[in-house]
This record gives C-alpha cells, structure tokens and sequence, in this order.
C-alpha cells in the first residue's frame, strides 16, 4: 500500500502549470497504461456495506456499492450479467461481445444474450461515464494509471449520523447522536481535479498513524463527523472510514447503526463492534 502511494506520488509529479497534464514518455509503475482520465469508475451507490476495521481498531470500515459507470462503457457488461442473474459471460473471441452467459445457480447450460439490449447497454455506461468525467473536469490526466484501479462516488456527502443499540456512555445513551464522538476519513479526487492534477498534500493525523490506514486517493479528507456538510466531501473513494474518538465506558459488544444523507438518497446499515 505504502509503495503503491510512493509510486502515484512520483507519477504525479510531472504535473504542469496548465490545465492538462504533459504526456509521460515511459510507464512509471507496473500494469499503468496512459490514459486521459484519472478515475476510470464512477459509482452509483444503493447501498453501503460496514464492518470493524481490523476488529481490535475502534474504526469502521464504510464500503460504497452500487451501479457502476466504466472506462468504455465496459461496466455495461457487468451490470448486464447482474440483470439477468448470470456469474460470467461467454465469448465467441476476444474483444468481441458475448453471446451467452452462464447463470449463477440451476441450468449449466448457456443462455443466449440479448445482443441488442447488451449493446445498449454498453453503450449508455459509456455515455454516462463521459458525463460524469467532464461534469468534474476530468478530461486530460494524460498520465499513466493502472486500468480500473480509481474508482469514485460522484456525489457529496451531505450528513452521517450514527447511533447505538444501547448506552454508550453517561452523555451518550441508548439511540442518541455519537456524531460528536467520531471523526470521518475518506480519499477524495475533487481537489486534485480541480487543480489541475497538481499534487495535494494529503493530512496524515495521530488517528491514521494509530489505526494504520491507508489510502490510494489523492488527497484524504479527515474531519469530524458533525463537520460534514455537503461540501467538503465530494467525489470520494468508495472506501471510508468512521473512527470513534471516544471509547465506550464498558467493554463488550455494540451494535450501530450509522446513516449517511448524499445529495440524492439517504443510505443506512448496522455494524457489530467488538470494544
């Protein structure tokens, strides 16, 4: 992890004064192709999926789901299997669209695809996904990156509460706010972006030094949780963190249930926590 950051950082460094980035001669690390775009997924998010971070950390790990818009609309071909309820796709050759998929469960035997509606949908993904590049700006990186490897919610985050199952201590009993007793952290792309794919620094607090995280973004975005406010969390990676700054008095199991409004939709879960 901490390589990879050191290679993105030297990958970034050529970044120029003016809006597009100057074409790199040589790849700078293994895998990496050029590419005008920097973040090659953006995702639409239905739901999120929490667990303990590294279970003995008072952190908790927030992972973003959903539909998925691609780097040449290839996502389409996925979202398409999901539809339909198929594990994989069967191609006549490569670069060529399949035509059959296998279902996930029963029949062994291969399905026929709707070459038509798979097109289409190919198609579309690939149309929204240039929406999202040049709604954010995000049109000459011009440098090299590993294919699909930034991906992005093209969102911001406009409030997180979280609340628990029982008392958490003398001031915060049982389904009453702990916004106040958590911090949130989450790599961002929209600076960098906006600067012109300049280098950021990124803010590296006591907490991320303590619990060991790491992130692959280009800048991370720390602040407390009641802090979040619809601006300053935007264009994020699908991957964040929500860390308690205050234990609980006893030890022993929780159970929370943490609520996060997005411009769009309002997203909630529950996660079991180990103190």
């Amino acid at each position: 992890m901490k390589q990879t950051f050191i290679l993105i950082i030297i990958a970034l460094f050529a970044a120029t004064q003016i809006g597009c980035s100057k074409e790199e001669s040589e790849p700078k690390y293994g895998g990496a192709l050029k590419s005008k775009y920097l973040i090659h997924n953006y995702i639409i998010p239905n739901e999120i999926e929490m667990q303990q971070y590294r279970k003995t950390t008072p952190v908790i790990l927030i992972n973003f789901t959903g539909y998925r818009y691609s780097l040449n609309g290839s996502a389409g071909l996925s979202n398409y299997a999901e539809k339909v309820g198929a594990s994989d796709f069967v191609y006549e050759s490569i670069g060529s669209l399949p035509f059959g998929y296998i279902p996930k469960e029963g029949n062994p035997d291969v399905i026929p695809v709707d070459k038509k509606e798979l097109s289409e949908m190919v198609e579309e993904n690939l149309e929204k996904f240039e929406q999202f590049a040049n709604q954010y700006g995000d049109t000459c990186f011009n440098k090299q990156v590993v294919p699909y490897s930034n991906q992005a919610i093209p969102d911001n985050i406009v409030e997180i509460d979280i609340v628990c199952n029982e008392d958490y201590n003398a001031e915060h009993k049982q389904g009453s706010s702990l916004s106040d007793i958590t911090d949130f952290y989450c790599g961002s792309f929209f600076e960098y972006i906006q600067n012109k794919y300049k280098e950021e620094k990124s803010i590296v607090t006591q907490f991320m030094r303590d619990n060991y995280i790491g992130f692959d973004a280009y800048d991370v975005k720390y602040c407390p949780t009641t802090n979040v406010n619809g601006e300053n969390i935007q264009l994020f990676d699908p991957y964040c963190y929500l860390g308690f700054n205050t234990l609980p008095e006893k030890s022993g199991t929780y159970t929370f249930e943490v609520t996060i409004k997005l411009s769009g939709k309002t997203l909630k879960n529950t996660v079991t926590m180990e103190f």
